[in-house]
């Protein structure tokens, strides 16, 4: 039985959390961050691994470490973008992994656009679109 719950246990504490909490929308997320004044922004830097990245900031990036990132990325670690000296999460407007439209784009330059959010700390882009390509319809204006 204790084998049981280990193996079980934290996915059924996590499911009945997401059924309490609930989740919002990709109109629901939209509306919530256009609701803050945040406009579109378009920045030029690179998709990183966060995982290695903060392992070593100097050495985990570049076309040196691409092969390493576009692999951790596409095992499910997190995404990451850094521009201008910024490190920022990578947020898909629905609720799905962003993972699968950005894993094999590590170690070049791309331009990112999308909205950049700062909360508790932490900065983020909700993504439009990367290197031209789109991930989900927005409405907001870009800058």
């Amino acid at each position: 039985m204790t084998r049981g719950w280990r193996r079980y246990g934290s996915a059924l504490i996590w499911a009945a959390l997401g059924v309490q909490v609930g989740c919002q929308s990709g109109a629901d997320i939209r509306s919530a961050v256009e609701s803050r004044g945040e406009r579109l922004v378009r920045l030029d830097g690179e998709i990183v691994d966060l995982h290695c990245y903060f392992l070593d900031p100097a050495r985990n990036r570049g076309m040196g470490h691409a092969q390493c990132a576009n692999e951790c990325i596409r095992k499910g670690l997190p995404a990451g973008f850094v521009a201008d000296g910024h490190v920022y999460m990578l947020l898909p407007q629905e609720h799905r992994a962003i993972n699968g439209d950005v894993f094999r784009m590590c170690g070049n330059t791309v331009e990112v656009v999308g909205m950049v959010v700062r909360e508790g700390g932490m900065d983020a882009i909700w993504v439009k679109s990367i290197a031209g390509m789109a991930i989900a319809p927005f409405r907001a204006a870009v800058d």
